[in-house]
């Protein structure tokens, strides 16, 4: 009787045991699968409104003015689905209106953060084509904002406004993604750190241009800075529409 009375603990806690390490494997993959999948479908959004926007037989304006809101739509709707997938709601993202309280951090964060990278930008670049040479015979693709700027079709003002408009969606629309749900995700089961270096991995990795992808990476460094700092998503967008908006008038490129 005294050795099976041993026993029977034993086996009892081996059984707990075992299903704990399948459910944290298990747990492990459905994190990865999930993460991997928004990435995937942000691809697929991105090729879908780089049809539309190259799609020549619609009119210019009605391309330019459907493509940046079809990308927003998807992006938002991505957003909630992955966020119900994670048992995420808007404000444990961060997507919520600031209250009066938070706005003066926002845009001081929001206009120090872009002006910083602006002002960096172009030693980095240089930089980097100094280390990387073959980094010179790739271009950022910014030819939808140059026929933008370029297009006959509309006044001078008109044309600088859909260019503002299509800036502000996208930001809109990146940011809801990346440091929306994917930073805030990665952030309940990592290190704040790892969470906005590998969101910021992966927003840079979806430009797929290798130019893009070493010049987003420190944006986006900065951008996931910026939302855990101020934890509110409205900040990040506002960097990110500010650093693109200055960058197509001052060097041209987003």
């Amino acid at each position: 009787m005294l050795r099976t009375f041993k026993t029977i603990p034993a086996t009892r806690c081996s059984i707990p045991r075992i299903e704990l390490i399948n459910y944290t494997h298990n747990k492990g993959i459905m994190r990865i699968s999930l993460i991997f999948g928004m990435v995937f479908l942000t691809l697929c959004v991105e090729a879908i409104a780089s049809a539309v926007g190259t799609a020549n037989q619609y009119p210019f304006l009605l391309r330019t003015l459907l493509m940046p809101g079809i990308m927003l739509l998807f992006c938002v709707g991505l957003t909630e689905n992955f966020l119900k997938k994670a048992v995420m709601s808007y404000s444990d993202a961060g997507i919520t209106l600031p209250t009066k309280s938070q706005l003066p951090k926002i845009i001081a964060y929001a206009c120090i953060g872009a002006g910083l990278w602006l002002a960096l930008l172009k030693p980095y670049s240089l930089g980097l084509e100094t280390v990387f040479p073959f980094l010179k015979k790739w271009d950022l693709n910014d030819s939808l904002c140059k026929t933008i700027l370029n297009y006959d079709g509309v006044r001078l003002v008109a044309r600088h406004a859909i260019l503002i408009y299509t800036l502000l969606l996208l930001s809109i629309a990146e940011e809801f993604l990346f440091r929306g749900f994917l930073l805030k995700y990665l952030a309940k089961h990592t290190s704040s750190f790892k969470a906005v270096f590998w969101s910021s991995l992966l927003f840079s990795l979806v430009h797929l241009n290798p130019l893009a992808v070493v010049l987003t990476l420190p944006l986006g460094l900065l951008l996931g800075f910026i939302m855990l700092r101020t934890g509110n998503i409205i900040a990040p967008i506002t960097a990110h529409f500010i650093f693109n908006t200055a960058l197509i008038y001052i060097y041209g490129n987003t």
